[in-house]
């Protein structure tokens, strides 16, 4: 009886911190964040328990599972750097239109 009571508080806490981080960085990042995990899980999963059990392998003996398990992990992880590596790009081309604007608003005001 003890263990579903944790089971049952850990997935609340799983829940309540979830609608946190979307309620803190929005829904794109929360589905980025959520993207990350997931392509790191995959890994992680081959290295803990592919001696065990074959379906957590990265590179079952099944073409067809192994091809699919590794482009959704690798794509995973490139959507996550690819999303961050734009929106880098984007602040800074930002950044740059800002301090473009006030130094002529400054030069208007001189």
């Amino acid at each position: 009886m003890g263990w579903y009571i944790l089971f049952i508080l850990c997935n609340f806490l799983h829940a309540a911190c979830f609608f946190l981080l979307l309620n803190r960085i929005g829904n794109v990042g929360t589905a980025i964040a959520k993207g990350l995990k997931t392509g790191i899980y995959i890994f992680l999963s081959h290295f803990m328990y592919c001696s065990h059990i074959e379906k957590y392998c990265l590179f079952p003996l099944d073409r067809w599972q192994r091809d699919i398990t590794l482009a959704s992990a690798l794509m995973s992880i490139f959507g996550v750097v690819a999303y961050g590596y734009a929106t880098k790009k984007y602040n800074e081309k930002k950044a740059r239109k800002a301090a473009e604007a006030s130094k002529a608003q400054e030069a208007e005001n001189n």
